[in-house]
């Protein structure tokens, strides 16, 4: 036996799975054998005791062995004090369900019609460029204008910010980027949208966006054939968070491979997201292909480092990671992933280039700190609903914001080609606008 270890409690008590646990093993720790003991000894459990194991392998990566092998388990309090004091055990936390927080606004948009505002057209500067980067700057003489864009798309490539008082509701604004048609030094780019599914007959994916696995329920396979965003707990998070990412009216990257992965909708906690990215892992190992997650939820904190360390191993299989900073207008320090470095943690910013804040409530806003690398555009964004394959609707969030700079990563890789996920980080916050004299509503402490 060993010292008794402190079980990691979920910061937002709402937030926990009653008695369910995540169970760490030391890399020399015996899970089968903990296992059996627990099904078979503990008489207490018989009935209770619910276990799902995952392994996400061992990983080797510039001398450092990165070791996520445990499981996760319904437990009595007598059997959790038992293992707490196991030789074998490395950490146990409370498992606990992931968030995006509540949507603060959802308006529908149908039947679009042209208005009579016209915006000007800013011409396009010099880098340094915007939050986060100008995608036509790159492009020279391949650029194309897309007009009857939503208001982030401009944002995202051109220097200057938009003119005041302009409205987020409106599909009036010119999206300037390179044109897919013209190819690029990449044929294919992958992104697994890790979320509540992808209603994939959406228009705006044009045939693009494919069903990958359902880790939310108990049993899955490829071939489950729940395969669209329809379920009314998630309220077309995914399919709103792919458009932005791949839309072809209102995505920045039009023409990038879209896989639904869906992790959210269940109350299976940190596990489908463990399987998930093991998934992903292996899914980019056959395709070759170049391949980004994007995470627009979080788990609050503290503990779940196994989870960080999984995030961790998909960056280190060279597997772009991109996430949301969190909706709780506060630090994203105890939130994972956004806490997790090597990743792209994104925050959101307004049509004003301030940080998003709700106007109905001062408490949820856009999360902010060290770990947030880089703002994109995140309220009042216009992308795809899913009463259906027509619909466009507004929603505000980092969750918004974070498929942004997916759809970023995936342009700059079909256009200029792949690279390690650090560099790829390096080359965009280097041409980003730097907060403190660009943006409103960022706190000291926030790079």
């Amino acid at each position: 036996m060993s010292t008794r270890m402190v079980v990691t409690r979920a910061e937002v008590s709402e937030d926990a799975i009653p008695d369910t646990y995540l169970v760490m093993l030391k890399d020399d720790g015996n899970r089968e054998a903990q296992i059996n003991w627990v099904q078979n000894e503990h008489k207490c459990d018989a009935t209770t005791f619910k276990c799902k194991i995952f392994s996400a392998g061992t990983l080797t990566f510039q001398g450092m062995i990165t070791v996520t092998v445990g499981y996760t388990a319904k437990l009595c309090q007598v059997t959790l004090d038992y293992l707490s004091n196991h030789q074998d055990t490395k950490s146990i936390d409370e498992d606990r369900q992931p968030t995006w927080g509540i949507p603060q606004r959802e308006r529908v948009m149908r039947n679009i019609t042209k208005q009579d505002t016209v915006y000007p057209d800013v011409p396009i500067q010099p880098l340094p460029v915007p939050l986060p980067i100008a995608v036509a700057a790159s492009m020279g003489p391949k650029r194309k204008e897309w007009p009857n864009a939503p208001w982030g798309l401009q944002r995202l490539s051109q220097y200057l910010p938009l003119p005041k008082n302009s409205d987020p509701s409106l599909q009036k604004y010119v999206y300037r980027c390179g044109d897919p048609s013209k190819g690029g030094s990449v044929q294919r780019v992958d992104v697994y949208v890790l979320d509540s599914g992808v209603m994939t007959t959406h228009e705006q994916f044009g045939g693009r966006a494919t069903f990958g696995k359902d880790f939310s329920k108990e049993h899955s396979s490829p071939e489950d054939p729940v395969t669209n965003d329809e379920d009314p707990v998630t309220d077309g998070h995914g399919t709103h968070v792919a458009g932005i990412l791949g839309g072809k009216d209102v995505g920045v990257s039009r023409d990038v491979h879209i896989i639904s992965v869906k992790v959210l909708g269940g109350m299976r906690g940190t596990l489908p997201v463990f399987q998930a990215i093991d998934w992903v892992i292996e899914q980019a190992k056959i395709s070759k292909n170049p391949s980004i997650i994007n995470m627009s939820f979080v788990f609050s904190g503290p503990g779940l480092e196994p989870l960080d360390n999984q995030v961790k191993r998909a960056v280190a299989c060279n597997v772009h990671v991109v996430a949301a900073a969190g909706n709780y207008n506060a630090d994203a320090q105890n939130l994972c992933p956004a806490r997790v470095g090597g990743i792209m943690t994104v925050g959101a910013t307004t049509i004003q280039d301030q940080r998003w804040i709700s106007h109905d409530h001062a408490e949820i806003g856009s999360n902010f700190g060290d770990c947030v690398g880089i703002f994109a555009p995140g309220a009042d964004i216009m992308s795809a609903g899913i009463r259906n394959n027509e619909q466009l609707v507004l929603k505000s969030g980092t969750s918004m914001a974070a498929p942004h700079v997916t759809g970023l990563i995936a342009y700059l890789i079909r256009t200029n080609g792949d690279k390690e996920p650090a560099r790829m980080i390096k080359d965009i916050c280097n041409t980003a606008y730097k907060l403190d004299r660009k943006l409103a509503n960022i706190p000291a402490g926030t790079v």
